[in-house]
């Protein structure tokens, strides 16, 4: 009993903040239709701690309110305080409010414009995050920075951006269904995130103002957007900002007083200065000599695209990770020989299946006599390869090299032993349905060695066309002269029969 006494007593003597079941946040007092909670007696300033969800119309926030003696400054609104609050149609705020907390006004279906007036300071992460009809947005000059999410999912087609924005953050205008068409930067902005503008499908003009740093997918999405202009300002981009805006976009340029990057005329792509990269390539890329890579996502162009020829130079090193699009057409490049020289993290061949020097397609491959490895995923996707001859120097093929290959008929090896292959070297139809031609005598080297063996049809090369039988009468040996060997090298006597090398020829030699 006396403990029950003292815990009341307890809590008793704790603050009287109130908890109601229609809203879940702690405030000080109710004025009106809203909660309140104190930030400071001395200073007199309160935030808005939320409101009641059944409440519908325009959110009030006032300037001031009075409770007890006192007169407060209301100065900001918390983190979800109004989040999934369904009826709300509008807000007004106060002129001494300062800043907004993380979803304060998130997930309100019904909100369909925001003025976000010049003495706001800040705004939260998510502030007006999944506001689905939201289509006017108007923000003041007092906000610095647009953080992550802050309009996501909006239906946005009235934007204007404050002129003192300097940070877009990641998903900051990501739109769902609105009909925004364009997009215009103040200057002030110099950081532009990750899909901050993503979406955007009806967008046809950007305006990138005197933007300084872009992050992949920037620009995601604009399906509409025709022609891209990348201002000198820019220093720095990581990734492709402006993946999947493929199918519409046929002008590319960069001002020619960007230090960091450039686009040579009909190359419809930005390759960076400093690495010699195509950061973003477009419908119809041709890359110009000098280019030695492509860079992550630079081909994420989108399944819209269809029909493309991507043109390499005989200068590209690297192709890494990319979404190349479905309907790639074909890959084109001046010299064959360059080709096994570039490290794959993807191929565009998976997607095109067909590569041309020139206007010839390949469909047989017989490696140069220098090409000592062949990389992964060299030639995987190609569908219409017929034929493949590796040379004896070969001392490695690597992963998925012919991989998904499946209308190669002949492999012709010149190996004695053959190097050690992967299952995926070649697609299972290749084991199952091409013909292996390997050096006359060395059946058991590749029936038994690793995946060489899953060959279903191996064949010795050498046999039928270069034995030359010798004549014999009788039980009489035939008439040679000089050094006698095997097959193995090894000099043999006149008294061995078989198959021998005499004076450079294949023989059979017989007795009867």
């Amino acid at each position: 009993m006396n403990a029950i006494r003292l815990l009341c007593v307890f809590l008793l003597s704790l603050p009287s903040f109130i908890v109601t079941k229609s809203q879940t946040a702690v405030y000080d007092f109710e004025y009106g239709s809203l909660y309140y909670r104190i930030l400071s007696q001395s200073d007199s300033t309160i935030e808005v701690a939320g409101g009641n969800k059944s409440d519908n119309g325009t959110i009030v926030i006032p300037d001031q309110v009075t409770h007890g003696d006192t007169a407060y400054y209301v100065v900001s609104i918390a983190d979800n305080a109004f989040k999934g609050h369904e009826y709300r149609s509008g807000i007004s705020f106060g002129k001494h409010v300062k800043s907004i907390g993380k979803h304060a006004f998130a997930q309100i279906p019904s909100l369909y414009k925001v003025v976000i007036p010049d003495n706001i300071q800040s705004i939260g992460e998510g502030a007006f995050y999944y506001c689905s009809h939201l289509s006017s947005i108007h923000i003041g000059a007092g906000i610095d920075t647009i953080p992550k999410d802050a309009f996501w999912g909006s239906a946005v087609n009235d934007l204007v951006i404050g002129s003192n924005v300097s940070y877009i953050g990641e998903c900051a205008f990501l739109g769902l269904s609105g009909k925004l068409k364009s997009i215009s930067l103040p200057a002030s902005v110099k950081h532009v995130g990750k899909n901050a503008f993503s979406h955007h499908m009806y967008v046809t003009s950007l305006d990138m103002g005197q933007v300084e740093e872009l992050e992949e997918g920037a620009f995601d999405g604009l399906l509409s957007l025709a022609a891209i202009h990348l201002p000198a300002s820019v220093k720095e981009i990581n990734g492709n900002p402006f993946t999947l805006c493929g199918s519409t976009l046929r002008t590319v340029t960069v001002s020619p007083d960007n230090e960091h990057f450039y686009s040579p005329a009909s190359c419809n792509a930005i390759i960076s200065r400093e690495t010699n990269y195509a950061v973003s390539c477009f419908v119809n890329t041709i890359l110009p000599e000098g280019v030695l890579g492509i860079d992550r996502n630079a081909m994420k162009l989108g399944n819209a695209v269809r029909n493309m020829v991507l043109y390499l130079p005989s200068t590209i090193k690297v192709i890494k990770e990319n979404e190349f699009p479905m309907y790639l057409d074909k890959i084109v490049i001046p010299d064959l020989r360059n080709w096994y020289n570039i490290a794959f993290y993807s191929n565009p061949l998976a997607c095109a299946h067909r590569l041309f020097v020139g206007d010839e397609e390949v469909t047989e491959i017989e490696v140069p006599e220098d090409v000592t490895k062949i990389y992964s995923r060299c030639f995987e996707g190609m569908k219409n390869l017929k034929r493949v001859k590796f040379h004896s120097k070969i001392t490695d093929i690597y992963f998925s090299a012919f991989y998904n290959c499946p209308n190669i008929i002949e492999v012709d090896c010149d190996w004695d032993v053959p190097p050690i292959v992967g299952g995926t070297t070649f697609s299972s139809s290749v084991y199952e349905n091409a013909t292996l031609k390997i050096p006359y005598g060395r059946t058991s080297y590749y029936k038994y060695k690793d995946y060489w063996s899953l060959f279903k049809t191996i064949e010795e090369k050498g046999l039928a066309d270069e034995i030359r039988p010798v004549q014999t009468i009788g039980n009489s040996k035939p008439e040679m002269r000089g050094a006698e060997y095997n097959l193995n090298g090894q000099r043999v006597n006149r008294s061995v029969k078989g198959l021998i090398i005499y004076e450079g020829r294949k023989i059979l030699r017989k007795f009867d």
